[in-house]
């Protein structure tokens, strides 16, 4: 598993409680990374967004910057969907 995945999984846990989030799976690519993370309910699914976005935007924000600081420059988005979404 990338170290970015890796950090988006931990960051995700913290603010979920156990179970919440089934599966963190990653689709890397020659230049692209993306973290898709699949939680369990739409309840899990908000607690990770946040208010207003504001935590999936702090997720995102860190593993983009992460992503820079490969060379190549790694593009990276991380997606949030429900168990109900992903299958």
């Amino acid at each position: 598993m990338h170290p970015i995945t890796v950090m988006v999984q931990a960051a995700v846990r913290a603010v979920t409680d156990e179970g919440q989030i089934t599966e963190v799976r990653e689709h890397l690519g020659e230049r692209h990374l993306v973290i898709e993370v699949q939680a369990a309910s739409t309840r899990a699914a908000g607690l990770v967004i946040g208010k207003h976005g504001e935590t999936i935007t702090a997720i995102r924000h860190v593993a983009t910057r992460g992503g820079k600081k490969y060379r190549p420059v790694l593009n990276v988005s991380v997606e949030v969907v429900t168990k109900e979404e992903g299958v």
